[in-house]
């Protein structure tokens, strides 16, 4: 039997194979060693951190201050017992409302600052940082 010679045809078509999977493999190669090369990571920018939560309040400062109780009758010990009740919630309210404020006032002071200084460090716009008093 005689032997025949292989068609230009198969030939091309193993070369191009051949060609083809020899590409491919260089791509991946550089794809995969891109990085070790020395190109530069790329870095987002950092957000703006959220302004600082208002603190946390007692049970006792979020109630409201209780209705005052009316007198049971116009006579003077009646009354006079109906104003030391009304004067002991009226400064208990009082002094209640007084602690939240001096809490807020604390808060407003520390708080803010903190914040500012953050954002500083960050090294972003500081425009909108003013404590708010």
């Amino acid at each position: 039997m005689k032997r025949t010679a292989p068609s230009p045809r198969a030939s091309t078509m193993r070369w191009l194979t051949w060609f083809l999977a020899g590409l491919t493999l260089v791509f991946c190669v550089s794809a995969m060693t891109s990085c070790a090369t020395g190109t530069a990571a790329t870095r987002a920018q950092p957000a703006t951190p959220p302004p600082p939560p208002p603190p946390g309040l007692q049970a006792n400062q979020r109630t409201s201050c209780p209705p005052l109780p009316p007198a049971r009758s116009d006579l003077a010990p009646d009354l006079l017992e109906n104003h030391d009740q009304v004067a002991a919630l009226y400064h208990a309210c009082s002094a209640r409302t007084d602690n939240l404020q001096q809490a807020l006032a604390e808060w407003r002071r520390t708080a803010w600052q903190w914040y500012c200084s953050a954002v500083a460090q960050l090294g972003l716009s500081t425009e909108g940082c003013a404590p708010h008093e």
